[in-house]
């Protein structure tokens, strides 16, 4: 399959993108690393008259650590994140979801701010931004609008990013002293697309009692799902199996998933449990560890 005939234009700076989609962002894609884009190019489902690349303009590739987060550049690859001390140490829960992406090939090419724009409510990065409350920078010509996650993702394949904007930098809190993450996901073969995809952060004191849960569920609504209140249960408690398994039942309680040829919405509630119980469970032997 090919795509549709499209125009072609490669600015060498931010300031020359911004005039670009200015005039042309109605009718314009921004291409990154092309693994979610190209695709729905090539089966026509997307036919865009203009393909902006952006793989040309230096300043897009970093990973900088700031005050209270970890800053990632538009082209920063799946294998930077992957390969990045910083963001193992500061930010496990990155680290450990950008290995579920798809295959090395995969990883090579595709950025994580393009994961993030698809906006793929089962994806990896939507999840890891939803659970810790990440937030992002949308620009475009003369203006700069800094937006948190659970105002980012607006649906499937839906973010509040306007035509004539592009999305600039991404920051993902830093973990903090008490706090344990963990990343879990299921799919039906290694590396294939997440069923479900689950992102949990825990807190505890000095003495192995959480203070606070929160996290996020991909692949089970339009967007990653947030939740905090509902495991609120295990606040105050130590966090066992029985404890784990009772916080992640009322999480999954509330959900309503929806039917897919090959996962039913009730087979998606019974791994947003098993993946939930399981990351509850390490993020809490996480976070004890930290308060040893």
């Amino acid at each position: 399959m090919k795509p549709a005939p499209f125009q072609y234009e490669c600015p060498r700076g931010e300031a020359e993108l911004a005039e670009i989609l200015a005039s042309r962002g109605s009718e314009a894609k921004v291409l990154a690393g092309g693994q979610s884009l190209l695709q729905l190019m090539n089966m026509r489902v997307l036919k865009p008259k203009l393909v902006v690349d952006i793989n040309r303009i230096e300043s897009f590739h970093y990973i900088r650590e700031e005050e209270t987060s970890i800053a990632v550049g538009p082209l920063i690859r799946h294998r930077d994140l992957v390969k990045s001390d910083l963001v193992r140490t500061k930010c496990p829960m990155l680290s450990k979801a950008v290995r579920f992406i798809g295959h090395q090939a995969i990883r090579n090419r595709g950025t994580a701010l393009g994961s993030l724009a698809h906006a793929d409510p089962g994806a990896e990065l939507p999840t890891v931004m939803t659970a810790l409350g990440g937030e992002l920078t949308a620009a475009g010509l003369n203006e700069r609008m800094e937006i948190v996650a659970s105002r980012f993702f607006q649906g499937v394949n839906q973010t509040s990013l306007l035509p004539t904007q592009y999305l600039q930098e991404a920051r993902f809190p830093k973990i903090r002293a008490g706090e344990g993450h963990a990343f879990h996901e299921f799919s039906m073969r290694y590396n294939d697309p997440a069923i479900v995809t689950s992102a949990v952060s825990i807190f505890t004191d000095e003495f192995g009692v959480v203070t606070r849960i929160r996290g996020a569920l991909g692949g089970v609504g339009s967007t990653p799902v947030y939740f905090e209140p509902e495991a609120a249960s295990l606040v105050g408690a130590i966090a066992d199996e029985k404890a784990a398994a009772d916080a992640a039942e009322r999480v999954a309680s509330g959900l309503e998933p929806p039917d897919h040829l090959f996962s039913s919405a009730a087979y998606r509630k019974e791994l947003a449990v098993h993946l939930l119980k399981k990351g509850i469970m390490e993020a809490y032997t996480e976070a004890v560890r930290k308060e040893m």
